[in-house]
């Protein structure tokens, strides 16, 4: 990408506001490489990359490396927090259309198309079999998803690694990546509604949420289930007698704990 927005929402977060400025220079900087890269803010073998391409693009290795409230390390991976993922989308949705626009304004030498329909080879017909699904047809040079952008578009970040891992489980197994994502960006849209939105208690992690494929959710289910239980303590029921004690419960894995009068 060219550029990348921020929230401010995002600038006046407890983590940005917890970071020092040499994090904040570094998120900036990673920000950068990952946007160029368009990996859905997870660069991937981290780790295992030398000191000098981190020094290439002026980021300080061992600041990189220490905690931070900005970025994590999963199985090698740096995932970095608020990365613009819908900016990568709409980028890559104009690269394709770019792409698409430059093979139709092709012309031949005398003005006409390069090629006619009725010499047009069989790969560049407007639709090509399916080899798994004969009575499907895909439209040739699609791009299809990859998965750092599936993971990337669901908005809780923990378990990044594994979601990868279970996002392709997923397609070796049959699944449409475009499916995936489509399901995945539905039921993100939802969680923004919700009271605290992706830090709502009943948003699972991204490792969870890709290993059950809640990607095949309705999102209004979703919907429902976040604004009516939206993780809060229970109000105590107050009738106007005396406080006598206190309760905890267990709610979906989580103590409540209400007041008894």
């Amino acid at each position: 990408m060219k550029f990348f927005a921020v929230q401010t929402e995002d600038l006046e977060s407890e983590q940005f506001i917890a970071s020092t400025n040499d994090q904040l220079a570094t998120w900036l900087l990673v920000h950068k490489v990952c946007s160029n890269q368009c990996n859905g803010g997870v660069i991937a073998n981290a780790e295992a990359l030398p000191e000098r391409y981190w020094q290439r693009h002026g980021i300080d290795l061992n600041i990189l490396t220490n905690p931070s409230p900005l970025w994590g390390w999963e199985g090698g991976n740096l995932i970095l927090s608020f990365y613009d993922i819908v900016g990568q989308e709409i980028y890559l949705k104009k690269v394709e259309g770019g792409r698409k626009g430059g093979r139709n304004r092709k012309k031949g030498p005398a003005g006409s198309s390069a090629e006619s329909s009725s010499d047009r080879t069989p790969s560049s017909t407007p639709n090509t079999p399916d080899p798994h699904n004969p009575t499907h047809t895909t439209p040739p040079d699609k791009t299809e998803p990859d998965f750092q952008s599936i993971v990337g578009a669901y908005p809780r970040r923990e378990g990044v690694a594994e979601a990868l891992r279970y996002v392709s489980d997923s397609v070796a197994n049959g699944a449409d990546p475009a499916a995936i994502l489509t399901g995945t960006r539905a039921i993100a849209a939802v969680i923004q509604q919700l009271p605290s939105g992706h830090h709502n208690a009943y948003v699972v992690s991204a490792k969870t949420f890709f290993k059950n494929e809640r990607w095949r959710d309705d999102p209004q289910t979703w919907l429902r289930q976040g604004t009516a239980k939206n993780g809060a303590a229970l109000a105590p029921l107050n009738l106007g007698g005396r406080k006598v004690g206190s309760v905890t419960r267990i709610v979906n894995g989580e103590p409540v704990t209400t007041d008894q009068w």
